[in-house]
């Protein structure tokens, strides 16, 4: 071999072995990318839900339409917060005495809102309608979205009642509003699975009910204060079921004693 030759093999050797160096920086560099800006949408339906209480006086309901109809056949909450994220557009275009895939609302749901998308998840090239890669959180138990604020496995978000503030008695830095969610996807304009979850079957991350992440060790949550949280999926269970729930009994009892004396 020729000294020629041999400085164009150490080269060529060199540039493998940078390549080899290079590659999972730039995976990990892309991939906190994502991070960051899931956990950036996750603020801005949290900054969007707070402004929403402060104009409502409550966080809305989880589905919204008409009360004869079945809560899956209704809009949804993500529906309602469209003029919150600069979608007044889309929202303008929504029925909401129609079902969410009535052909007057068809318009709208084709479209995918960038807020409400998962950038570390591909979109599904099957489906006719946007997508949600985040979910409301409805509680602990299969009938949570249907139990009344007061109870003590209700979650922020339930089919016919809305939240408010006063409503939180757990404090709003101790309640999950929204998580991101890996199966089970839909639309973002449909009431029901789509958009809500509760916890009904261990593990409660990256288990049965399809909450979790395409991030490794766990899940990005949104918390009532609009602080973002990443949970392992180690997380005691015990702790996450009290952080899906608003009610803090302890504090309710104490608040009840003071008002009696």
């Amino acid at each position: 071999m020729t000294r020629k030759q041999s400085l164009w093999a150490w080269g060529s050797l060199i540039v493998i072995l940078a390549g080899f160096v290079l590659v999972p920086v730039i995976q990990e560099s892309r991939e906190a990318e994502r991070r960051n800006q899931s956990k950036s949408n996750l603020r801005q339906i949290g900054f969007a839900l707070r402004r929403y209480h402060d104009v409502y006086k409550s966080f809305p309901a989880a589905t919204k339409g008409d009360a004869k109809a079945k809560p899956e056949e209704r809009l949804s909450w993500m529906a309602q917060l469209l003029p919150l994220l600069e979608q007044d557009a889309a929202y303008q275009q929504l029925d909401f005495d129609k079902a969410w895939d009535a052909p007057a609302n068809a318009g709208a749901l084709k479209n995918s809102v960038p807020t409400f998308t998962n950038p570390g998840l591909p979109a599904d090239p099957k489906t006719k309608y946007g997508q949600t890669h985040y979910v409301g959180i409805a509680g602990v138990g299969k009938d949570a979205p249907m139990l009344p604020a007061n109870h003590q496995r209700a979650g922020m978000f339930a089919y016919n009642r809305v939240t408010t503030l006063s409503d939180v008695t757990r404090g709003t830095a101790n309640t999950m509003a929204v998580s991101e969610a890996s199966k089970d996807l839909g639309p973002w304009g449909a009431g029901g699975q789509s958009t809500i979850r509760a916890l009904t079957e261990k593990p409660y991350i990256n288990g049965p009910d399809g909450l979790g992440g395409v991030y490794r060790g766990g899940m990005h949550v949104l918390m009532l204060d609009v602080s973002v949280r990443f949970l392992s999926e180690n997380t005691d269970p015990s702790v996450l079921e009290k952080l899906s729930t608003i009610t803090d009994k302890k504090f309710e009892r104490e608040r009840a004693a003071m008002y009696e004396k």
